[in-house]
């Protein structure tokens, strides 16, 4: 029994660490998500800001300056840091596609392409722009339509992610005897570690289900 618990003991230890390292790689992730997703949404005006520009005969420099003054953070920022390496001689085309690297976006990929070519040619980059912040609304609405869709989903992720707190609290209420011994006894040290990472584990697989699924 000593031998088991030992076992048991061991084993957690090797769960406990997976289970932090899905779990900080998981919130990483997420954080990555959200920010991508601000400069996504705030994309379509940055580029109606540089074609309304062009348009009145405003150099694509200047206008860029005007979206790094004007648009919010971290569309602002990531502009400016653009515009301080092309400052120090860093060239459009270089200063432009270390700017899509960073977002991580196709969309900016494609605009750094299509300022690339305007430098290179000459021509003017409007009706290009113009193409693109059409697309990238209509894939915003079709986003949130996945989404609206993917609710049902998300709402059985969370039940399913609550209920083991929600039974482990009501047991506690109605038989604290019977659940002291998970926090007393070292198998039950191992067992809810096995729990929490098996709940861990759980959530991020219904996770990446639904966001590949939103794809």
């Amino acid at each position: 029994m000593i031998m088991m618990k030992e076992a048991l003991g061991l084993l957690a230890i090797p769960v406990m660490i997976i289970g932090g390292i899905c779990l900080c790689r998981a919130t990483f992730g997420w954080m990555i998500e959200r920010r991508q997703g601000r400069q996504l949404r705030q994309f379509p005006d940055v580029l109606s800001t540089i074609v309304r520009s062009v348009s009145v005969g405003i150099p694509v420099l200047e206008a860029m300056r005007g979206v790094a003054r004007e648009a919010p953070k971290p569309t602002g920022s990531e502009f400016s840091r653009m515009l301080e390496q092309l400052s120090i001689g860093v060239s459009m085309e270089d200063g432009l596609r270390d700017l899509a690297v960073r977002s991580g976006l196709p969309e900016y990929r494609f605009f750094a392409t299509a300022l690339a070519l305007q430098a290179q040619t000459g021509g003017s980059p409007r009706v290009t722009l113009e193409g693109l912040a059409d697309v990238i609304r209509k894939r915003l609405a079709l986003k949130a339509r996945g989404y609206a869709l993917a609710s049902e989903a998300r709402a059985s992720a969370a039940v399913l992610a609550v209920l083991p707190l929600v039974l482990g609290l009501m047991l506690w209420l109605t038989n604290r005897a019977y659940i002291r011994l998970l926090f007393s006894d070292p198998a039950g040290h191992a067992i809810l570690a096995l729990a929490a990472g098996s709940l861990t584990m759980g959530i991020l697989m219904m996770r990446t289900i639904i966001r590949r699924t939103l794809r």
